[in-house]
């Protein structure tokens, strides 16, 4: 008779649940079917027997799944440091958003006019992009914008 510890005993009782929940899931409708559970049979060779083909199986799976071997596993003092950490970064990340919108609810305020330097090739760049529009403007209403001719002043601009 093969002998199990509390943890083999436990891991073999989460493995089973995990495969009863697969078969159950995998019925396309209906009521869920009532799996066998060895592990609460009163015959300890069935139990041993299930858990076994249940791990045999669910290793097979692995293996297909990852031919080249289990990816490193992070012990259960990284996991808890990582989550730990990242939900502090969430609240700090939290609070600093709330503080910034309090500061400037409608966000930062565009530059004044004056603010602004040019450079002569930004000027010029702007004197071309404006006269297109206007020549735009003038082809699409050639009357002006009361439905007037517009006369030779009006239609001649500064360049």
């Amino acid at each position: 008779e093969v002998a199990y510890d509390e943890d083999q005993a436990k891991a073999a009782v989460k493995i089973q649940s995990i495969q009863r929940g697969r078969q159950t899931r995998a019925q396309p409708r209906g009521p869920a079917m009532v799996v066998y559970d060895a592990a609460y049979d009163e015959d300890g060779e069935a139990k041993a027997a299930a858990a076994v083909k249940i791990q045999s199986i669910q290793r097979g799976r692995q293996t297909r799944a990852n031919p080249r071997g289990p990816a490193p596993q992070a012990t259960a003092e990284e996991i808890a440091y990582d989550e730990d950490q990242a939900r502090a970064a969430v609240k700090i990340q939290s609070i600093q958003r709330g503080r910034q919108t309090r500061a400037n609810p409608r966000g930062p305020a565009p530059p004044a006019a004056e603010e602004i330097v040019y450079d002569d090739d930004q000027a010029r760049a702007a004197v071309k992009i404006q006269s297109i529009q206007r020549g735009r403007q003038t082809r699409a209403n050639p009357r002006g914008p009361g439905g007037q001719a517009l006369t030779a002043e009006e239609v001649a601009y500064d360049e």
